[in-house]
């Protein structure tokens, strides 16, 4: 990245700083003045001061701000990452729904796409496959996981743009920080009866 992506990345460390106002000052300032594109946001999540009522209507009032802010830096896209709820590391990765979200699921309403994430179970590798056409056969073909990679399961959950669902796997190196999408689309072979968090 240092050596090839010099004034690719911008980088801004908002610490205790980060009420609406600030927040939108910097995004127009990435765009109108550095050229942004995309501009990233982690972690969107409630006022931590604030609980109940006023911490759910902070957090839709923040992310209504920042939605309309985005909005019109007609040339950027805004990603903002946000926490998942407590129950979804007993979840699998089809299991994901807009319930998933913590603190407030209608913000769900808001995005035009909206992604789960979750981590794989090693345990659970043989219930999925990639599946993707093989132009060298002329046909669709599934090949498993492999037993010795980590894999990122990522589920569509909302996507305006095209209307199209399912579930993707990336291959992940957490000491290299490298992720590599697979070919193709995650399948489920065996869908598990029963969530385990409801057992």
């Amino acid at each position: 990245l240092e050596e090839n992506m010099t004034d690719r990345f911008l980088f801004k460390e908002c610490g205790a700083n980060y009420d609406d106002v600030t927040i939108s000052r910097l995004f127009k300032q990435a765009v109108l003045c550095s050229g942004a594109e995309i501009l990233a946001y982690d972690t969107l999540k409630p006022n931590v001061r604030a609980s109940g009522k006023s911490g759910w209507e902070d957090f839709y009032r923040t992310t209504t701000v920042l939605q309309e802010c985005i909005q019109s830096l007609r040339t950027a896209a805004g990603i903002f990452t946000i926490q998942a709820s407590r129950d979804a590391v007993h979840k699998r990765i089809e299991e994901l729904s807009q319930d998933s979200i913590a603190s407030a699921s209608l913000i769900f309403q808001l995005f035009d796409c909206c992604y789960g994430w979750l981590h794989m179970n090693p345990q659970d590798y043989g219930d999925y496959a990639i599946s993707y056409y093989d132009k060298s056969y002329g046909e669709v073909i599934e090949h498993e996981l492999d037993k010795s990679k980590k894999y990122c399961g990522i589920k569509i959950l909302k996507n305006r743009r095209n209307g199209k669902s399912g579930m993707y796997a990336w291959m992940v190196d957490l000491n290299t920080n490298q992720w590599v999408q697979c070919p193709g689309e995650l399948v489920c072979k065996k869908p598990r009866a029963t969530n385990k968090w409801n057992q």
